[in-house]
């Protein structure tokens, strides 16, 4: 699986080993959004938004509730019982890590009632 930990733009079509049997030229006229989606370990994809306040990290199953993150920055991290690759995982996390504290990415945990105290992100 290549891309596992790497990111793929979204706004481009790419193709597969035959997985994607659309015609790319039906594309050409959509605007490109400046989001990114990840093939990390764990269940379901994360998307990276980028917006004028800084980039967005929806982390899906991976970080389902704050506390798995809180601290991250200290290399410290619980791992969610949806994990079925412990390898995979950490290295799912050392890349939330990096995006955190290079990227300066706020990190939404998916299943948090936290993240739901806001209406809209990023917010004000």
């Amino acid at each position: 699986m290549n891309y596992k930990i790497y990111p793929l733009k979204v706004g481009s079509f790419q193709y597969y080993r035959g997985a994607f049997n659309s015609d790319p030229e039906q594309y050409k006229e959509m605007e490109e959004f400046p989001i990114m989606i990840f093939l990390l370990e764990g269940n379901g994809r994360k998307i990276l938004v980028d917006t004028a306040q800084g980039p967005y990290f929806i982390a899906s199953d991976a970080v389902p509730v704050y506390d798995c993150i809180e601290r991250l920055a200290e290399g410290e991290y619980a791992v969610s019982t949806l994990c079925a690759d412990l390898e995979a995982y950490y290295q799912t996390f050392e890349r939330l890590k990096y995006l955190q504290e290079k990227e300066g990415a706020v990190i939404l945990a998916s299943h948090d009632f936290r993240t739901l105290r806001q209406v809209c992100y990023p917010g004000e």
